[in-house]
């Protein structure tokens, strides 16, 4: 099963994109020491980038997501 998960109950905007096998690619986005997180236009860009980079889709299975507390969850 290939699950697609993301968090953005912290700072850093985080993607993750895991196979069956535990083998997992990764995308995180840390802002910069006293920016403010970029959750609103990093997310999908980073869950684009990991779905392209892992077979679209298509490679799919399930999604999980981080519930927080958080300011965007």
């Amino acid at each position: 099963m290939n699950v697609l998960a993301f968090d953005t109950a912290t700072r850093a905007t985080t993607v993750a994109l895991v196979n069956a096998a535990g083998e997992a690619l990764v995308a995180r986005d840390d802002p910069d020491p006293g920016q403010r997180p970029a959750h609103t236009t990093r997310l999908m860009t980073l869950i684009d980038e990991l779905l392209t980079a892992g077979g679209g889709w298509a490679a799919v299975d399930t999604i999980a997501v981080g519930t927080g507390p958080g300011t965007f969850t």
